[in-house]
């Protein structure tokens, strides 16, 4: 079969459609005008091959007039539909979607919300989901309010969730969800909710209110600003609500709700692990940043020896805090070529101080890696024993909440010893050891919305593995690891948005292999 023959065709209905040969219909918005062939329309929409198929008035007619369609998107839709191209900008992103939702065009709709997805801010977050909710895409929607829960402090000091609806406003300040370290941030949002459009909001403020936890509130926060607020003070059901609040903080009894939201608890600790007294279990550390004080979750082995330590696994928190330990190889049957990698996984209790063993990965791996994308965990490449092994290249995501695995699209090559850090929707993976021992410098990107992996068209300035790749503000940044001669010291810092590469400060200590991640502004190593 010819490989070429579906862009050959695809070429042929372009210029059929550029010259106006064999076109049967005619596309008519309120600004543009496009003769087309109802046979494309239909092939590539649903919407159009009911439309011409069902015996409906367009099925004759040689004008069809889309009067839903927006100022300048006609063309583009058109252009989409022959050639698989079309342009998205912030200007016509809402209109595109619309237009793509109502003629069904699905590929249209996916680019629209990969497009949006990538650029979610925190100006236009909420923007974002009152797109999505009124095109009703219940993933973008998902989304855009987990990111505006998960940046809930820094969307409030701007003026972004002033276009939020009265609907949204009650889920999200009932919500335990939205990460702050202040119930008095959610009040002072309220308020500027409310005084954007006084008019028509105000009569929501009682409504609203009492989602706030007063019962959280510092005593000077509601003396000084709760009681002297018109908005309170003006309506008797909240009077009341302050009054109950006021009484608790003097007796210690209140019966309003008091549950901490996600941030009020929350202290960040540097974890380690890699070993532990029995085969069922992890060795669980903690180190705090600001204090230096060092915590033991669950103990290594007493003497210290390798009868239950682990090399070449991944320890990984997920977005929502949960901690990680997957697959690994035991150094004990390292000697042993025969030994597979391991396929566990485990999951640590905080309140219980133990392992808990979730759904094992698909494959047994080791050297492989990993990264944390919403909800999910990724994991890629490595090698199903540490001696000998085939390097691997398929890919999968652990669903935290579900408990399961689901095989992604393989990489290109297998690749283990390789860095992977996500950058908005997509995973970057740099270096590692190809199935020939040979050391990479290659980047590749891998899609999450389209499920695809490409070669980025750029190169790591050595070959390099394990190494550790982190986005910092937009930027990724490249360290540690080794070539086939040295340890490296140099940092690689990249672009993405630029595809541009930079020097960084030389790391101080020649070492192979390290533990990274950052936090705050900071970035630790050991």
């Amino acid at each position: 079969s010819n490989s070429n023959h579906g862009d050959m065709i695809l070429a042929g209905l372009q210029i059929l459609y550029e010259s106006g040969e064999l076109t049967d219909v005619t596309l008519q918005s309120p600004d543009s005008q496009l003769c087309c062939h109802r046979n494309v329309l239909a092939a590539c929409s649903p919407y159009f091959r009911a439309m011409f198929t069902m015996k409906l008035r367009e099925t004759v007619e040689q004008t069809v007039e889309l009067h839903d369609i927006g100022p300048g998107i006609l063309p583009n839709i058109v252009r989409f539909i022959y050639t698989g191209q079309v342009s998205i900008n912030h200007s016509n992103i809402q209109s595109l979607l619309i237009a793509a939702n109502m003629l069904q065009l699905d590929s249209l709709s996916k680019l629209c919300i990969d497009y949006a997805s990538s650029k979610l801010d925190i100006e236009n977050c909420v923007d974002v989901y009152n797109l999505a909710d009124f095109v009703n895409l219940s993933d973008l929607k998902a989304l855009s309010k987990k990111f505006i829960y998960e940046n809930f402090d820094k969307i409030s000091e701007t003026n972004a969730l002033c276009n939020a609806s009265s609907n949204f406003m009650i889920e999200m300040l009932s919500s335990n969800d939205i990460i702050t370290e202040k119930e008095e941030t959610v009040y002072n949002l309220l308020e500027k909710w409310i005084v954007c459009d006084h008019d028509k909001r105000s009569t929501f403020f009682p409504l609203l209110f009492q989602y706030v936890r007063l019962p959280l509130l510092d005593g000077s926060f509601i003396s000084k600003t709760l009681a002297c607020s018109e908005l309170v003070t003006s309506n008797e059901r909240c009077c009341e609500l302050l009054n109950l609040a006021t009484h608790a903080k003097g007796d210690g009894n209140s019966n309003q709700n008091a549950e901490l939201r996600k941030g009020m608890c929350n202290r960040p600790l540097l974890i380690f692990s890699g070993g532990s007294i029995s085969e069922r279990s992890r060795s669980f550390t903690c180190f705090d940043t600001e204090t230096h004080k060092s915590y033991i979750g669950v103990e290594q082995h007493p003497t210290f020896d390798a009868k239950f330590k682990i090399e070449h696994f991944q320890l990984i928190v997920g977005t929502d805090n949960s901690i990680l330990f997957l697959g690994g190889a035991w150094k004990e049957a390292l000697q042993f070529e025969g030994i597979e990698a391991l396929n566990d996984v485990l999951k640590y209790s905080q309140r219980d101080r133990k392992w808990i063993y979730c759904a094992p990965m698909t494959h047994g791996r080791c050297s492989f890696a990993c990264c944390a994308y919403e909800d999910r965990i990724y994991v890629f490449g490595g090698k199903d024993r540490r001696h000998n092994g085939h390097v691997l290249d398929q890919s999968e995501f652990y669903a935290v909440e579900s408990d399961h695995w689901q095989t992604i699209q393989s990489m290109p090559v297998g690749i283990s010893h390789q860095a992977v850090t996500v950058w908005k929707n997509y995973i970057y993976t740099f270096g590692g050891i190809d199935d020939e021992n040979a050391y990479l410098n290659t980047v590749l990107v891998y899609s999450v919305f389209r499920d695809t992996w490409s070669l980025v068209p750029t190169e790591l300035s050595r070959p390099r593995a394990d190494c550790q790749a982190f986005t910092f503000k937009d930027t990724i940044f490249v360290l540690g690891g080794a070539d086939k001669h040295e340890n490296q010291t140099n940092i690689d810092v990249y672009d993405p948005e630029k595809n541009r590469w930079s020097e960084g400060q030389i790391f101080p200590d020649d070492r192979k292999i390290m533990a990274i991640t950052k936090y705050k502004d900071a970035i630790y190593v050991c």
